[in-house]
Protein backbone atom coordinates (compact mmCIF):
# COMPACT_ATOMS: atom_id res chain seq x y z
CA UNK A 1 0.00 0.00 0.00
CA UNK A 2 2.57 2.48 0.80
CA UNK A 3 4.91 1.65 -2.44
CA UNK A 4 1.89 2.27 -4.87
CA UNK A 5 1.08 5.87 -2.82
CA UNK A 6 4.71 6.59 -2.82
CA UNK A 7 4.64 5.33 -7.02
CA UNK A 8 1.88 7.62 -7.64
CA UNK A 9 3.32 10.19 -5.77
CA UNK A 10 6.42 10.20 -7.96
CA UNK A 11 4.59 9.85 -11.17
CA UNK A 12 2.67 13.00 -10.24
CA UNK A 13 5.76 14.80 -9.65
CA UNK A 14 7.21 14.33 -12.10
CA UNK A 15 4.27 15.22 -14.56
CA UNK A 16 3.87 18.21 -12.53
CA UNK A 17 7.54 18.95 -12.59
CA UNK A 18 7.84 18.49 -16.89
CA UNK A 19 4.44 21.21 -17.18
CA UNK A 20 5.97 24.15 -14.98
CA UNK A 21 9.41 23.52 -16.57
CA UNK A 22 8.37 24.13 -19.97
CA UNK A 23 5.48 26.31 -19.84
CA UNK A 24 5.28 27.73 -16.49
CA UNK A 25 8.85 28.98 -15.66
CA UNK A 26 8.09 31.57 -13.16
CA UNK A 27 6.61 29.28 -11.26
CA UNK A 28 8.93 26.89 -10.93
CA UNK A 29 10.69 27.89 -7.74
CA UNK A 30 6.82 27.49 -5.85
CA UNK A 31 7.35 24.14 -7.48
CA UNK A 32 10.34 23.24 -6.02
CA UNK A 33 9.10 23.89 -2.66
CA UNK A 34 6.19 21.47 -2.65
CA UNK A 35 8.53 19.11 -4.73
CA UNK A 36 11.19 18.44 -1.91
CA UNK A 37 8.50 17.64 0.37
CA UNK A 38 7.21 15.01 -1.98
CA UNK A 39 10.43 13.71 -3.61
CA UNK A 40 11.84 11.52 -0.56
CA UNK A 41 8.76 9.52 -0.90
CA UNK A 42 10.30 7.88 -3.95
CA UNK A 43 12.79 6.00 -1.98
CA UNK A 44 10.41 3.82 -0.59
CA UNK A 45 10.06 2.78 -3.94
CA UNK A 46 13.40 1.41 -4.17
CA UNK A 47 13.23 -0.51 -0.92
CA UNK A 48 15.39 1.42 0.82
CA UNK A 49 15.64 0.69 4.26
CA UNK A 50 14.38 3.51 6.84
CA UNK A 51 17.83 3.11 9.37
CA UNK A 52 19.79 3.09 5.54
CA UNK A 53 22.82 4.71 5.59
CA UNK A 54 23.42 5.21 1.67
CA UNK A 55 23.47 8.35 -0.47
CA UNK A 56 21.75 6.79 -3.51
CA UNK A 57 18.63 6.95 -2.80
CA UNK A 58 19.04 10.93 -2.88
CA UNK A 59 19.08 10.52 -6.73
CA UNK A 60 15.47 12.13 -7.26
CA UNK A 61 16.71 15.26 -5.14
CA UNK A 62 20.06 15.75 -6.99
CA UNK A 63 17.78 16.30 -9.90
CA UNK A 64 15.79 18.79 -8.57
CA UNK A 65 18.84 20.53 -7.48
CA UNK A 66 19.92 19.90 -11.43
CA UNK A 67 17.02 21.12 -12.75
CA UNK A 68 16.84 24.65 -10.52
CA UNK A 69 20.88 24.96 -11.82
CA UNK A 70 19.42 25.48 -15.28
CA UNK A 71 16.54 27.04 -14.31
CA UNK A 72 19.32 29.73 -12.81
CA UNK A 73 21.01 29.88 -15.45
CA UNK A 74 18.23 29.96 -18.37
CA UNK A 75 16.58 32.63 -16.62
CA UNK A 76 17.76 36.19 -16.57
CA UNK A 77 17.74 38.43 -13.69
CA UNK A 78 14.21 40.98 -13.28
CA UNK A 79 15.78 44.22 -14.81
CA UNK A 80 13.73 46.59 -12.59
CA UNK A 81 14.50 50.20 -11.37
CA UNK A 82 14.16 48.25 -7.70
CA UNK A 83 16.72 46.18 -8.64
CA UNK A 84 19.48 48.96 -10.04
CA UNK A 85 18.55 51.48 -6.89
CA UNK A 86 18.92 48.85 -4.11
CA UNK A 87 21.33 46.63 -4.96
CA UNK A 88 23.98 46.80 -2.36
CA UNK A 89 21.33 45.64 -0.45
CA UNK A 90 20.54 42.37 -2.23
CA UNK A 91 24.52 41.96 -2.81
CA UNK A 92 24.95 41.83 0.72
CA UNK A 93 22.69 38.31 0.65
CA UNK A 94 24.58 37.60 -2.91
CA UNK A 95 27.94 37.77 -1.22
CA UNK A 96 27.02 35.82 1.72
CA UNK A 97 25.02 32.36 0.24
CA UNK A 98 27.76 32.17 -2.21
CA UNK A 99 30.27 32.28 0.97
CA UNK A 100 28.34 29.79 2.76
CA UNK A 101 28.43 27.44 -0.31
CA UNK A 102 32.16 27.94 -1.12
CA UNK A 103 33.02 27.25 2.53
CA UNK A 104 30.54 24.31 2.72
CA UNK A 105 32.62 22.46 -0.44
CA UNK A 106 35.98 23.22 0.97
CA UNK A 107 34.23 21.23 4.38
CA UNK A 108 32.52 18.54 2.09
CA UNK A 109 36.10 18.24 -0.06
CA UNK A 110 38.09 18.13 3.30
CA UNK A 111 35.84 15.37 4.76
CA UNK A 112 36.53 12.40 5.95
CA UNK A 113 34.07 10.58 3.84
CA UNK A 114 33.99 13.18 0.91
CA UNK A 115 32.24 10.94 -1.48
CA UNK A 116 29.00 11.37 0.73
CA UNK A 117 29.50 14.34 2.08
CA UNK A 118 29.75 16.08 -1.78
CA UNK A 119 26.25 14.59 -2.41
CA UNK A 120 25.22 16.51 0.92
CA UNK A 121 26.45 19.38 -0.41
CA UNK A 122 24.62 19.41 -3.23
CA UNK A 123 21.24 18.35 -1.91
CA UNK A 124 21.63 20.56 1.28
CA UNK A 125 23.89 23.35 0.15
CA UNK A 126 23.08 23.93 -3.40
CA UNK A 127 19.59 23.64 -3.73
CA UNK A 128 18.79 25.70 -0.98
CA UNK A 129 20.66 28.31 -1.93
CA UNK A 130 19.98 28.53 -5.62
CA UNK A 131 16.32 28.80 -4.54
CA UNK A 132 17.14 31.75 -2.81
CA UNK A 133 18.69 33.71 -5.23
CA UNK A 134 15.79 32.66 -7.98
CA UNK A 135 13.33 33.94 -5.53
CA UNK A 136 15.32 36.95 -4.52
CA UNK A 137 16.56 38.39 -7.85
CA UNK A 138 14.95 36.39 -10.26
CA UNK A 139 11.29 36.15 -9.48
CA UNK A 140 9.23 39.06 -10.58
CA UNK A 141 8.26 41.44 -7.42
CA UNK A 142 4.52 41.24 -7.99
CA UNK A 143 1.47 39.91 -5.32
CA UNK A 144 1.07 37.12 -7.57
CA UNK A 145 4.28 35.32 -7.47
CA UNK A 146 4.42 36.28 -3.82
CA UNK A 147 1.03 34.57 -2.94
CA UNK A 148 2.53 31.08 -5.34
CA UNK A 149 5.40 30.97 -2.87
CA UNK A 150 3.48 31.62 0.08
CA UNK A 151 0.83 29.09 -0.93
CA UNK A 152 3.65 26.62 -1.21
CA UNK A 153 4.82 26.68 1.58
CA UNK A 154 1.32 26.35 3.19
CA UNK A 155 0.92 23.16 0.48
CA UNK A 156 4.26 21.54 1.13
CA UNK A 157 3.71 21.75 5.17
CA UNK A 158 -0.01 20.25 4.75
CA UNK A 159 1.74 17.54 2.41
CA UNK A 160 4.45 16.29 5.25
CA UNK A 161 1.56 16.52 7.81
CA UNK A 162 -0.95 14.22 5.70
CA UNK A 163 1.77 11.37 4.61
CA UNK A 164 2.81 11.35 8.80
CA UNK A 165 -0.58 10.81 9.58
CA UNK A 166 -1.21 8.77 7.01
CA UNK A 167 2.42 6.51 7.67
CA UNK A 168 0.72 5.90 11.54
CA UNK A 169 -2.66 4.77 10.27
CA UNK A 170 -1.26 2.44 7.94
CA UNK A 171 1.28 1.26 11.24
CA UNK A 172 -1.55 0.72 13.35
CA UNK A 173 -3.55 -0.43 11.33
CA UNK A 174 -0.57 -3.28 10.38
CA UNK A 175 0.06 -4.02 13.77
CA UNK A 176 -2.92 -3.19 15.82
CA UNK A 177 -1.68 -1.07 18.20
CA UNK A 178 -2.32 2.57 18.84
CA UNK A 179 1.22 3.71 20.65
CA UNK A 180 1.78 7.50 19.63
CA UNK A 181 4.78 7.41 21.20
CA UNK A 182 6.29 4.34 19.81
CA UNK A 183 5.60 5.80 16.39
CA UNK A 184 5.49 9.72 16.98
CA UNK A 185 8.74 9.95 14.63
CA UNK A 186 8.03 6.82 12.64
CA UNK A 187 8.76 8.19 8.86
CA UNK A 188 12.20 9.94 9.43
CA UNK A 189 11.53 13.39 7.85
CA UNK A 190 7.43 12.66 7.94
CA UNK A 191 7.72 11.95 11.87
CA UNK A 192 6.82 14.27 14.30
CA UNK A 193 10.13 16.13 15.24
CA UNK A 194 11.15 16.72 11.84
CA UNK A 195 7.63 18.09 10.55
CA UNK A 196 7.22 19.97 13.93
CA UNK A 197 10.50 21.63 13.65
CA UNK A 198 9.68 22.50 9.43
CA UNK A 199 6.20 23.32 10.22
CA UNK A 200 7.49 26.52 12.90
CA UNK A 201 8.48 28.80 9.90
CA UNK A 202 4.90 29.71 8.77
CA UNK A 203 3.19 28.18 12.74
CA UNK A 204 2.77 31.84 12.83
CA UNK A 205 0.12 31.71 10.09
CA UNK A 206 -2.19 29.62 12.61
CA UNK A 207 -2.81 32.54 14.34
CA UNK A 208 -3.47 35.09 11.06
CA UNK A 209 -6.55 35.91 10.24
CA UNK A 210 -6.21 37.13 6.55
CA UNK A 211 -3.15 36.63 4.54
CA UNK A 212 -5.04 39.21 1.95
CA UNK A 213 -3.69 37.20 -0.67
CA UNK A 214 -5.64 34.72 -3.38
CA UNK A 215 -8.65 32.73 -2.71
CA UNK A 216 -6.96 29.17 -3.63
CA UNK A 217 -3.79 30.42 -0.23
CA UNK A 218 -6.81 31.45 1.84
CA UNK A 219 -8.31 28.01 1.45
CA UNK A 220 -4.86 26.77 1.73
CA UNK A 221 -4.52 28.82 5.06
CA UNK A 222 -7.56 27.43 6.80
CA UNK A 223 -7.13 24.21 6.08
CA UNK A 224 -3.14 24.22 7.19
CA UNK A 225 -4.65 25.86 10.47
CA UNK A 226 -6.69 23.06 11.07
CA UNK A 227 -4.67 20.41 10.35
CA UNK A 228 -1.68 21.87 11.82
CA UNK A 229 -2.90 22.29 15.90
CA UNK A 230 -4.55 18.54 15.03
CA UNK A 231 -0.69 17.17 14.24
CA UNK A 232 0.78 19.17 17.17
CA UNK A 233 -1.46 17.55 19.53
CA UNK A 234 -0.27 14.48 18.39
CA UNK A 235 2.74 15.00 18.30
CA UNK A 236 3.35 14.88 22.00
CA UNK A 237 6.84 16.85 21.86
CA UNK A 238 7.69 18.89 24.66
CA UNK A 239 9.17 21.32 22.14
CA UNK A 240 6.13 21.76 20.09
CA UNK A 241 3.81 22.11 22.53
CA UNK A 242 6.34 25.06 24.42
CA UNK A 243 6.94 26.52 20.40
CA UNK A 244 3.14 26.44 20.02
CA UNK A 245 2.49 27.89 23.12
CA UNK A 246 5.24 30.74 22.07
CA UNK A 247 3.71 31.77 18.52
CA UNK A 248 0.05 32.08 19.79
CA UNK A 249 0.86 34.34 22.60
CA UNK A 250 3.85 36.15 20.36
CA UNK A 251 1.33 35.88 17.89
CA UNK A 252 -1.81 37.77 19.82
CA UNK A 253 0.69 40.26 21.14
CA UNK A 254 2.26 41.78 17.76
CA UNK A 255 -0.49 40.89 14.95
CA UNK A 256 -1.90 43.94 14.40
CA UNK A 257 -5.51 42.27 14.50
CA UNK A 258 -9.21 43.26 16.44
CA UNK A 259 -9.13 42.47 19.61
CA UNK A 260 -12.27 40.81 19.12
CA UNK A 261 -10.07 38.78 16.19
CA UNK A 262 -7.81 37.63 18.84
CA UNK A 263 -10.08 36.81 21.55
CA UNK A 264 -12.20 34.90 19.15
CA UNK A 265 -9.29 33.24 17.86
CA UNK A 266 -8.11 32.63 21.43
CA UNK A 267 -11.31 30.53 22.46
CA UNK A 268 -11.84 28.66 18.80
CA UNK A 269 -7.89 27.49 19.82
CA UNK A 270 -8.89 26.89 23.21
CA UNK A 271 -11.84 24.65 21.87
CA UNK A 272 -9.93 22.55 19.04
CA UNK A 273 -7.59 21.55 21.40
CA UNK A 274 -10.36 20.46 24.18
CA UNK A 275 -12.44 18.87 21.60
CA UNK A 276 -9.35 16.82 20.54
CA UNK A 277 -8.68 15.74 23.84
CA UNK A 278 -12.36 14.81 24.25
CA UNK A 279 -12.41 13.02 20.99
CA UNK A 280 -9.53 10.93 21.88
CA UNK A 281 -9.35 10.02 25.66
CA UNK A 282 -6.67 7.63 24.77
CA UNK A 283 -4.39 10.66 24.31
CA UNK A 284 -5.29 12.15 27.48
CA UNK A 285 -3.54 8.99 29.31
CA UNK A 286 -0.94 8.76 26.03
CA UNK A 287 0.19 12.62 27.01
CA UNK A 288 0.12 11.60 31.04
CA UNK A 289 2.56 9.05 30.33
CA UNK A 290 4.87 10.59 28.18
CA UNK A 291 5.17 13.94 30.14
CA UNK A 292 4.14 12.71 33.78
CA UNK A 293 7.27 9.95 34.17
CA UNK A 294 9.67 12.19 35.59
CA UNK A 295 7.94 15.23 38.08
CA UNK A 296 10.96 17.67 38.54
CA UNK A 297 13.11 19.75 35.70
CA UNK A 298 16.02 17.99 36.83
CA UNK A 299 14.37 14.54 36.44
CA UNK A 300 13.29 15.31 32.95
CA UNK A 301 16.71 16.46 31.61
CA UNK A 302 18.26 13.59 33.10
CA UNK A 303 15.73 10.78 31.19
CA UNK A 304 16.27 12.68 28.08
CA UNK A 305 19.09 11.07 25.94
CA UNK A 306 20.06 14.86 24.06
CA UNK A 307 22.71 16.18 26.82
CA UNK A 308 24.32 12.15 26.12
CA UNK A 309 24.26 12.92 22.16
CA UNK A 310 25.76 16.50 22.81
CA UNK A 311 28.35 15.42 25.33
CA UNK A 312 29.51 12.76 22.13
CA UNK A 313 29.00 15.71 19.97
CA UNK A 314 31.15 18.26 21.35
CA UNK A 315 34.41 16.39 21.81
CA UNK A 316 33.63 15.34 18.26
CA UNK A 317 33.74 19.59 17.10
CA UNK A 318 37.00 19.89 19.15
CA UNK A 319 38.72 17.76 17.15
CA UNK A 320 37.69 19.08 14.00
CA UNK A 321 37.08 23.03 14.43
CA UNK A 322 37.72 24.47 11.21
CA UNK A 323 35.63 22.10 8.31
CA UNK A 324 33.81 19.42 10.55
CA UNK A 325 33.86 15.50 10.28
CA UNK A 326 31.86 16.56 6.92
CA UNK A 327 28.06 16.81 6.15
CA UNK A 328 26.11 13.85 6.53
CA UNK A 329 28.70 12.16 8.71
CA UNK A 330 27.76 12.50 12.20
CA UNK A 331 25.73 9.28 12.18
CA UNK A 332 28.92 7.29 10.91
CA UNK A 333 30.69 8.23 14.18
CA UNK A 334 27.94 8.29 17.03
CA UNK A 335 28.01 5.01 18.62
CA UNK A 336 24.02 4.90 18.67
CA UNK A 337 23.88 5.98 14.93
CA UNK A 338 21.60 9.31 15.93
CA UNK A 339 21.41 10.89 12.44
CA UNK A 340 22.35 14.59 13.97
CA UNK A 341 23.42 15.75 17.21
CA UNK A 342 19.90 16.79 17.98
CA UNK A 343 21.28 20.54 17.78
CA UNK A 344 21.33 22.58 14.41
CA UNK A 345 23.69 24.73 15.59
CA UNK A 346 26.02 21.68 17.06
CA UNK A 347 24.99 19.86 14.14
CA UNK A 348 26.50 22.74 11.93
CA UNK A 349 29.78 23.28 14.50
CA UNK A 350 30.43 19.26 13.91
CA UNK A 351 29.99 18.65 10.49
CA UNK A 352 31.03 22.10 8.66
CA UNK A 353 32.84 23.87 11.32
CA UNK A 354 33.18 27.25 12.82
CA UNK A 355 33.46 29.16 9.43
CA UNK A 356 30.05 28.08 7.92
CA UNK A 357 28.09 28.31 11.01
CA UNK A 358 29.58 32.02 11.19
CA UNK A 359 28.44 33.02 7.96
CA UNK A 360 25.27 30.82 8.45
CA UNK A 361 24.51 33.12 11.60
CA UNK A 362 25.80 36.29 9.86
CA UNK A 363 23.20 35.44 7.04
CA UNK A 364 20.15 35.14 10.02
CA UNK A 365 20.76 38.36 10.91
CA UNK A 366 20.75 40.08 7.62
CA UNK A 367 17.54 38.40 7.32
CA UNK A 368 16.50 40.16 10.35
CA UNK A 369 17.66 43.04 9.84
CA UNK A 370 16.07 43.19 6.40
CA UNK A 371 12.71 42.36 7.82
CA UNK A 372 12.42 44.67 10.42
CA UNK A 373 13.00 47.30 8.18
CA UNK A 374 9.81 45.90 5.73
CA UNK A 375 7.80 46.01 8.73
CA UNK A 376 8.19 49.49 9.50
CA UNK A 377 7.70 50.62 6.14
CA UNK A 378 4.56 48.70 5.32
CA UNK A 379 1.55 50.36 4.87
CA UNK A 380 -1.58 47.57 5.04
CA UNK A 381 -1.95 46.12 8.05
CA UNK A 382 -2.20 42.71 5.67
CA UNK A 383 1.77 43.13 4.71
CA UNK A 384 2.74 43.77 8.25
CA UNK A 385 0.83 41.04 9.60
CA UNK A 386 2.69 38.74 7.05
CA UNK A 387 6.17 40.25 7.75
CA UNK A 388 5.68 39.70 11.54
CA UNK A 389 4.67 36.31 10.29
CA UNK A 390 7.93 35.48 8.55
CA UNK A 391 9.69 36.78 11.50
CA UNK A 392 8.49 35.25 13.96
CA UNK A 393 8.47 31.96 11.99
CA UNK A 394 12.69 32.15 11.53
CA UNK A 395 12.47 33.23 15.17
CA UNK A 396 10.78 30.23 16.54
CA UNK A 397 12.14 27.54 13.89
CA UNK A 398 15.84 28.74 15.42
CA UNK A 399 14.83 28.50 18.58
CA UNK A 400 13.34 24.86 17.94
CA UNK A 401 16.70 24.11 16.37
CA UNK A 402 18.48 24.42 20.03
CA UNK A 403 17.02 20.78 20.79
CA UNK A 404 16.03 20.03 17.10
CA UNK A 405 17.51 18.59 14.29
CA UNK A 406 19.84 19.98 11.48
CA UNK A 407 19.07 21.29 8.72
CA UNK A 408 18.94 17.94 6.86
CA UNK A 409 18.46 14.46 7.51
CA UNK A 410 20.94 11.78 6.47
CA UNK A 411 19.27 8.87 7.00
CA UNK A 412 15.45 7.34 7.12
CA UNK A 413 13.77 9.62 4.42
CA UNK A 414 16.78 11.40 3.66
CA UNK A 415 15.92 14.86 3.07
CA UNK A 416 16.72 18.50 2.94
CA UNK A 417 13.29 19.88 3.16
CA UNK A 418 13.95 22.27 6.23
CA UNK A 419 16.83 23.73 4.61
CA UNK A 420 15.11 24.30 1.48
CA UNK A 421 11.77 26.12 3.70
CA UNK A 422 14.25 27.80 5.34
CA UNK A 423 16.50 30.11 2.48
CA UNK A 424 12.85 30.20 0.52
CA UNK A 425 11.68 32.37 3.87
CA UNK A 426 14.49 34.10 2.94
CA UNK A 427 13.98 34.87 -0.30
CA UNK A 428 10.51 35.86 0.14
CA UNK A 429 11.42 38.39 2.76
CA UNK A 430 14.06 39.71 -0.15
CA UNK A 431 11.17 39.39 -2.49
CA UNK A 432 8.63 41.54 -0.39
CA UNK A 433 11.26 44.11 -0.08
CA UNK A 434 11.45 44.90 -3.53
CA UNK A 435 7.65 44.44 -3.58
CA UNK A 436 7.58 47.13 -1.13
CA UNK A 437 10.10 49.70 -3.17
CA UNK A 438 8.71 49.32 -6.29
CA UNK A 439 5.12 50.62 -4.60
CA UNK A 440 6.78 53.07 -3.05
CA UNK A 441 8.61 54.28 -6.43
CA UNK A 442 5.29 54.14 -8.34
CA UNK A 443 4.38 56.16 -5.79
CA UNK A 444 6.57 58.59 -5.94
CA UNK A 445 6.44 58.92 -10.14
CA UNK A 446 2.64 60.06 -9.65
CA UNK A 447 1.59 57.35 -12.14
CA UNK A 448 -2.07 58.37 -11.86
CA UNK A 449 -3.10 55.88 -14.72
CA UNK A 450 -2.01 52.50 -13.64
CA UNK A 451 -4.22 49.99 -12.28
CA UNK A 452 -5.25 50.43 -8.19
CA UNK A 453 -4.79 47.26 -6.26
CA UNK A 454 -4.78 46.37 -3.27
CA UNK A 455 -1.67 46.79 -1.48
CA UNK A 456 -0.17 44.01 0.13
CA UNK A 457 2.65 46.38 1.99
Amino acid sequence: MIVLLCTISTVILALVCTYVLFFRRAYFPAFIIVAVSASPLSQYIFHFEYRQVDTAKLGLELILVGLLCLVLFIETAVSTQVLTRFREKLAFFRVVVILYVFLNLISALSSLVPERSVIFFFVSVVGPSVLFYLIAAKTSPTVKMLDSLVFSLLLSDLFVIMVGFTFRWLKFGETGSTDLIRYRNLGGMYGAGAVDMQMSLILPLVFLRDLGLSKKTKIAHGVFRLVSVLWIAFALSRTSYFVFGVAAASSMLLLRQKVGVRFLAAVILGALVSGIFFAFPTLGETVVQRFGGAFSVSDQFASDLRPKIWAFAIPLFIQHPVVGIGLGNYTLFDPVHFSTPHDLYLGLLVEAGVFVTFVFVIMVVGFFKLGVGVFSGSAGNDGRNLVASLLLGVGLFLAYGITGDSLYLPNGFSSATKAYHLFAVFGIMVLLYRLQRSRALLKASDLKNRPKTKPIL
